[in-house]
């Protein structure tokens, strides 16, 4: 039997690690996967996540802000990738091109959702990143969770 997330290992919840410099942005998304079931860890300041990310068993996703102080989305998937870490990443960015900042081929840049995003996009990417299912086309929508018409 799976969890009501469909994770492959009985009684364990997948565990979801944002990095965003706004602390509004953070916290929200915070209350909304812990009520969807998640173990979330949120971070305002991407060397503190780096350092818990390095001390820590790995996330099943990052959501992870592009634009941010002392060390950039980008900068922070090159660190990681080059530790060797996997993890898939959701990048989240205002910017309007985000391909100026990241190569399309990058292996972690698993999925680039713009700000302000509809947060049932990004919560059926994350739900599908972290159980292993493809991930849904862009603007498409699953009908198993209500519609959300909340964009943050």
């Amino acid at each position: 039997m799976s969890d009501e997330q469909g994770d492959t290992q009985p009684g364990r919840r997948r565990r979801v690690v944002i990095i965003d410099d706004d602390d509004a942005i953070v916290e929200t998304l915070q209350e909304v996967l812990l009520a969807e079931g998640y173990d979330v860890e949120g971070y305002t300041d991407p060397l503190e996540a780096l350092e818990q990310l390095r001390a820590q068993a790995p996330p099943d996703v990052i959501v992870l802000d592009c634009v941010m102080p002392a060390m950039d989305g980008p900068r922070l998937m090159e660190t990681l990738a080059a530790e060797g870490s996997a993890v898939p990443v959701v990048l989240v960015t205002a910017l309007s091109d985000p391909g100026f900042f990241i190569d399309p081929s990058h292996p972690q840049a698993t999925r680039v959702i713009n700000k302000p995003f509809d947060l049932e996009q990004l919560l059926e990417t994350i739900d599908d990143l972290s159980s292993g299912t493809p991930v849904s086309a862009p603007g498409s929508h699953r009908h198993t969770r209500a519609a959300s018409t909340q964009q943050t």
